[in-house]
């Protein structure tokens, strides 16, 4: 790992660990949403290192919980197992930041940067994961439409929030962030590039979810703009 890298991945800690305590200025932030998708795409543990311990370890339990019936499981158990898988992805592709405990005052108060809930009922204008910015939470509904969701859908759908809470690290004021991806569901290109790429990964790590996670990452690049039709600087934005 490079000093520039390190210095880079510093600075995302010191931006997770003063989030709770002060307003963060824009000095403080991360300006362009390239800079920490390439980050992943080429510093992250799952690329340095693919026979670590780590990911054979995230390949066995994601191959156990395969085999796991999360659609009749209790929804205390899924969220378990999901936290589990939090902690492993983190670890994985975003260098431990988003399960990173940060300070919430002056105090020795600390709360994880990134929490998880779940939720067995899913209300009809919510989807099926949600990152909420501010407070940091991502919460899961089990249920898509009237029935529960399984492993496969349960995993993707989490990497996704992940990707959400990783952006939200930079600072989303210089490049009209709001405007332009609400015009494509909450999803800019830079969001697009990194999902896709997660998304790769977990398909070559556990083969049996190539199938839904195609599906889902067509979904993802079909809704978005041909390169001519988007704002300019639509390319940084995330």
């Amino acid at each position: 790992m490079t000093s520039q890298t390190e210095r880079l991945i510093h600075a995302l800690e010191s931006v997770a660990d003063g989030y709770f305590v002060e307003t963060l200025s824009s000095s403080k932030r991360i300006h362009n949403a390239e800079t920490i998708t390439r980050l992943v795409q080429t510093s992250c543990l799952a690329v340095m290192e693919p026979n670590s311990p780590e990911v054979r370890q995230f390949i066995e339990r994601c191959n156990h919980f395969s085999l796991c019936d999360f659609k009749t499981m209790d929804p205390a158990d899924v969220k378990g197992a999901l936290e589990e898988l939090f902690i492993r992805l983190d670890e994985l592709f975003f260098f431990g930041i988003l399960s990173r405990h940060a300070p919430l005052d002056d105090s020795n108060a600390r709360r994880r940067f990134i929490e998880l809930d779940v939720v067995a009922k899913q209300e009809p204008q919510n989807s099926p994961g949600m990152h909420y910015p501010g407070t940091n939470k991502i919460v899961i509904h089990l249920t898509r439409s009237t029935e529960r969701m399984g492993f496969d859908l349960l995993l993707p759908v989490l990497s996704h929030e992940l990707v959400h809470a990783w952006f939200d690290l930079a600072d989303k004021r210089p490049f009209k962030h709001t405007e332009w991806v609400d015009q494509h569901d909450g999803h800019g290109t830079m969001f697009v590039n990194l999902n896709k790429f997660i998304y790769q990964y977990l398909g070559d790590m556990v083969p049996e979810l190539k199938p839904q996670l195609s599906r889902l990452l067509r979904r993802y690049t079909d809704n978005l703009k041909t390169e001519d039709d988007r704002p300019r600087g639509w390319w940084k934005c995330w």
